[in-house]
């Protein structure tokens, strides 16, 4: 009977103490390795964690398991009735082969950062959840990503399942007035606006089939130049409808929304978009800012990071390099092109009108930086209100022209996101028998394991154990 596993070394030194005290008998330990991840909650829910048999449960951990956690030294015997063994005929051993280290593109220092500047968001704003995403434009590197809230991988069992969400990639919301970098994006590239086209923002709403929109703000004649700046949703819907359903939904999906991106960590939200066709014009209005659609904080920073990146865009991913097997050198992971939603010239004029987000006239004029050229957008979403309850959720997205990609968002629900790296942050402990060491550094621990003798305190024994571990905790 096993009384506890994987305990910590406080935790086993607490119980071989009591052991010693009391001269408890039949109460053995056995060592054995146990994963440790020694910056606690610092990117745990993109590392993911282990379960007690060390089989990766989530994140990185659950994506590379196989290639982490290598092979056990393996070999067949026959054994008779006598219970004498033999080797079978022609049958060798299998040799253990050490798992692979994986060097991530997360930088730690920028990770502790997100995480940081995320906490305080969403405790100033009162929301419920967050997520941040740093990305590289040319490479769709991620140097940071982070979830509020989060959790300690070291003990993940005493977490709620719902912080264990990597909300960067799993949880869907409506963008709001972000999207409308994708209504630019189709405008400019179709040819059908110019940026100093002047539109009638209709004093702040707008009627379409019937149906009257509003704005935020009243409005009369903007340039669309001063439609994304002052994020205009009438402005917007009047762009969009120029363009047309059926072409605005292609641009839609030629950013990668509706689909997964591919980045390598486990239940990837694909968001959703719905058909559109020219005739749809209320559905291609409300698209045109941002709602009847909903997009992950992941998928809105690549979108970003492609108009940063003269219009290409890359698969988003979290591991440079792979470990080679028996003495071969890394293997690096390069990134890879996955579309070209715009064309370079056109990427060029967006990133200039996203530009003018930034600068005083701006409703982004916060973010602007002294020395830098900043580009951005911001968006605010309407949720369903509960009783008594407000009805919108503050969001926000931004990015940097010239290095990295940084995107945000919060949720009252509130999220954030970012756009640098070096290794993976990651380490693990030891094992003392003969099988491969998990990819990763190790420190040695101990683990205690209780097998009772037929000795008649065994019940005693199993209660004492157990009290100290709890203790010991």
């Amino acid at each position: 009977m096993v009384v506890q596993r994987k305990l910590d070394a406080p935790e086993a030194r607490a119980v071989r103490k009591l052991v010693r005290e009391r001269e408890l008998t039949g109460l053995y330990f056995v060592e054995e390795a146990k994963r440790y991840y020694p910056n606690r909650e610092l990117a745990a829910a993109v590392l993911g964690f282990v379960g007690t048999d060390d089989t990766g449960l989530a994140g990185l951990e659950q994506i590379y398991d196989q290639q982490v956690a290598g092979r056990p030294y393996r070999r067949s015997l026959l054994r008779d009735a006598r219970l004498e063994t033999a080797s079978l005929p022609g049958d060798g051993p299998l040799e253990a082969e050490a798992g692979r280290d994986l060097t991530l593109t997360l930088d730690a220092t920028l990770q502790h950062i997100a995480e940081r500047q995320l906490a305080r968001a969403v405790e100033e704003h009162g929301a419920r959840s967050g997520s941040v995403v740093m990305l590289d434009p040319r490479s769709g590197a991620v140097f940071a990503m982070a979830s509020y809230p989060g959790f300690d991988p070291n003990r993940f069992g005493e977490y709620e399942e719902t912080r264990w969400r990597n909300r960067a990639v799993q949880d869907a919301f409506e963008p709001g007035s972000t999207f409308k970098l994708v209504t630019a994006a189709a405008a400019l590239g179709a040819n059908v606006v110019d940026p100093s086209d002047v539109f009638d923002c209709g004093r702040g709403e707008v009627r379409i089939d019937g149906r009257r929109i509003r704005d935020h703000k009243s409005f009369a004649d903007l340039t669309f130049r001063e439609v994304i700046a002052k994020s205009s949703n009438v402005g917007a819907i009047h762009a969009g409808l120029a363009v047309g359903g059926g072409r605005l939904h292609r641009r839609i999906r030629a950013f990668g929304f509706g689909r997964t991106t591919g980045v390598d960590l486990p239940g990837e939200a694909a968001g959703l978009v719905h058909p559109m066709g020219d005739r749809d014009r209320l559905a291609a209005a409300y698209v045109s800012f941002g709602q009847g659609i909903a997009v992950t904080t992941l998928q809105l920073a690549n979108a970003f990071a492609a108009v940063a990146n003269g219009g290409v865009l890359h698969r988003p991913h979290l591991v440079a390099k792979i470990g080679g097997g028996k003495g071969e050198p890394p293997r690096p992971v390069v990134g890879e092109e996955i579309g070209r939603p715009l064309h370079p010239s056109t990427a060029r004029e967006l990133g200039r009108l996203l530009e003018a987000v930034v600068s005083p006239e701006g409703t982004g004029h916060a973010a602007e930086i002294s020395g830098y050229r900043v580009a951005g957008k911001t968006g605010t979403a309407e949720l369903g209100p509960k009783p008594g309850a407000p009805a919108s959720t503050w969001e926000r997205s931004s990015c940097s022209r010239r290095g990295g990609r940084v995107s945000l968002r919060l949720s009252s629900t509130s999220s954030t996101s970012f756009g640098c790296a070096r290794t993976s942050p990651w380490s693990t402990s030891t094992t003392a028998w003969l099988s491969p060491s998990r990819g990763g550094t190790r420190r040695r621990s101990r683990r205690s394991g209780a097998r009772p003798s037929t000795s008649r305190n065994r019940r005693d024994v199993v209660a004492a154990a157990r009290e100290a571990v709890r203790s010991a905790r």
